[in-house]
C-alpha cells in the first residue's frame, strides 16, 4: 500500500511537469518569432543580414520617354479683354499657361483659338485640341482634386 501510494504522489508531480515541459515547447513553436523580433526589448538579438548570394542582374530596358505633347492638358478657354485665352495645364509640374495665337508650347504653338478648342502645329501637322485633351490629341481622365473643408463658423 505505502509502495502504491509513492508511485501515485511520484505519477502525479512527474505528468503535471512533463506536460508543462511541452507547453513550454509549443509556446516557443508557436510564438518564438514575435519574441525574437519582439522591438520593445531592450537587449533583443540584432537581425541578421541579407543572404549574400549572388543574385544575377538583369537588364531592364530603359523606359521610353512619353511624348512632350502628352504632358500638356487644354483645361479651358476664357474672353478676356475681348480676346480668347486658353489655359493649358502641365501635368508634371501642375503649373498652368495662358496662351494667346503665336505662344509655343511643348514642341509646337498655338495657331488659333476657339471657343472649345484650339489649332496647334507641330513639326508642321496641325490639329485641332479640344479642352480635356491633351497636346497630342487624346482624351484625359480628369482626376479630382483633394480639397481642404472648411470649417463651419
Amino acid at each position: 500500500m505505502k509502495y502504491q501510494l509513492t508511485a501515485l504522489l511520484v505519477s502525479l508531480l512527474v505528468v503535471p511537469a512533463m506536460s508543462q515541459e511541452r507547453r513550454s515547447d509549443d509556446y516557443s513553436e508557436k510564438y518564438g518569432v514575435l519574441s525574437d523580433k519582439n522591438i520593445f526589448l531592450k537587449d533583443r538579438p540584432r537581425p541578421r543580414p541579407p543572404s549574400t548570394a549572388r543574385t544575377e542582374r538583369t537588364e531592364r530596358p530603359p523606359v521610353p520617354e512619353e511624348p512632350l505633347e502628352n504632358r500638356f492638358i487644354l483645361r479651358g478657354v476664357v474672353i478676356e479683354d475681348s480676346e480668347l485665352r486658353a489655359y493649358v495645364e502641365n501635368t508634371r509640374t501642375n503649373f498652368i499657361s495662358r496662351l494667346v495665337p503665336g505662344d509655343s508650347i511643348a514642341r509646337g504653338h498655338v495657331l488659333e483659338i476657339g471657343i472649345d478648342a484650339i489649332r496647334y502645329e507641330q513639326d508642321g501637322r496641325i490639329k485641332w485640341v479640344e479642352i480635356g485633351h491633351n497636346l497630342a490629341g487624346a482624351r484625359q481622365m480628369d482626376v479630382p482634386r483633394v480639397s481642404t473643408p472648411t470649417p463651419a463658423v
